[in-house]
């Protein structure tokens, strides 16, 4: 999967117009970067600070129950070298997600939470002025905390940390499209 992302962030590379460097000075667009945050948008403070914001929720109705997920995200994305058609930039990033425990087999309304905090190195590639497409990798820290309820069993009142890395799968492959 890595090496089909590769070759294609190449190609892309490779075949996306040629011109001037795209003046994204208050730019703002229209995309998202992450699959948990979908709805979303990118403004650009000046050529190189660029803020991400992108919501997302799953409701799903199961006939006699309905679960709800939400999840809030934003991003920070600095731009280290331009270029004609691309820039590369670090991104440190911030979502947080309320998820319903139930479809886990967890028989409770109470919600548990999530916190991941990310620094990615991301690729954002041009097609003309108003349309890119980006991706990422990076490290992760992921924060998981569960209600202090008898339901939870054994995770009852836990929080638990992790540190991985991440990957550029389709989960951070986003595109955006700019006005202005």
């Amino acid at each position: 999967m890595r090496k089909i992302l590769g070759l294609t962030l190449l190609a892309l590379l490779a075949i996306a117009p040629g011109g001037n460097a795209v003046d994204m000075n208050g730019k703002y667009s229209l995309g998202y970067f992450t699959s948990d945050t979908p709805v979303g948008g990118r403004y650009w403070i000046d050529s190189k600070i660029g803020i991400d914001l992108g919501l997302g929720f799953d409701i799903q109705d199961q006939g006699d129950e309905t679960y709800t997920d939400f999840h809030i995200g934003t991003g920070l994305n600095y731009v280290v070298i331009d270029t004609d058609r691309a820039n590369f930039m670090l991104r440190p990033g911030v979502n947080f997600s309320s998820l319903d425990a139930r479809p886990y087999g967890i028989e409770s309304e109470s919600k548990w939470t999530r916190f991941r905090f990310s620094v990615m190195p991301v690729a954002e590639v041009f097609f003309g002025d108003n349309f890119s497409l980006s991706a990422g990798h990076g490290i992760q820290i992921e924060t998981v905390s569960y209600p202090d309820e008898e339901e939870f069993g054994d995770l009852a009142g836990e929080s638990r940390t992790n540190f991985k890395t991440i990957d550029g799968s389709i989960s951070y492959l986003g595109f955006h499209f700019y006005f202005k």
